[in-house]
């Protein structure tokens, strides 16, 4: 074969050498402890490093590595998303409920009663279905039974409450017990956005 028929040879120290080590630290990172920060980089450097790899512009050592990184990166960044659209929606759902409560204690229509009601229930039943999953999923392994079965005695003493509500009831009326209750609840849910930072990173 004469050696104007040999492909041409690259040698690694011509090549881009590879992150791989770095896009794999970061995507550890990301998972366990710093979430976007650390998890976006991740995921685009990775990208752009196996892209690199794969037109033989970069060092292929670093593909294993790289490739762990990245999908470090994109894991953190999808878990790390749906919390964040849960904590909103659980944000929006009190908000659904404090605004269902005001329209029953100021309309004194029977039909915008019903309305009402059928939005806090709805919302109510989001609520707790999607508070429960966000619990159990933050919750560490060993403390989940824990977690539940305190969220379950709250359940079962949530009759109590019916004590103080009755007298309220009774001695303040039904329009203005309902109507604080709406404005607590609003309050409540508004004032979450601002610590819902903390509440992603849990």
């Amino acid at each position: 074969m004469n050696e104007a028929d040999t492909p041409p040879q690259i040698s690694h120290n011509s090549l881009e050498p590879h992150r791989g080590t770095l896009i794999l630290v970061l995507g550890i990172l990301s998972l366990v402890m710093c979430g976007f920060f650390t998890g976006i980089p991740a995921w685009i450097m990775g990208r752009n490093d196996l892209r690199k790899i794969k037109d033989g512009l970069m060092d292929p050592e670093g593909e294993a590595t790289t490739k762990g990184g990245m999908i470090c990166g994109i894991i953190c960044c999808v878990i790390s998303l749906l919390s964040i659209i849960g904590i909103a929606l659980l944000i929006f759902i009190g908000i659904v409920t404090g605004v269902g409560l005001l329209m029953a204690s100021t309309l004194s229509f029977f039909i915008v009663g019903v309305i009402a009601m059928i939005i806090v229930g709805f919302s109510e039943t989001g609520r707790w279905s999607l508070g429960q999953a966000m619990m159990m999923e933050h919750a560490g392994e060993e403390y989940r039974a824990r977690v539940i079965s305190l969220l379950m005695m709250t359940w079962g003493l949530m009759p109590l409450s019916m004590l103080p509500m009755g007298w309220a009831f009774g001695y303040f009326g039904a329009e203005i017990t309902t109507f604080v209750t709406a404005i607590i609840t609003l309050l409540f849910a508004i004032t979450s956005i601002y610590w819902a930072k903390s509440l992603s990173k849990l």
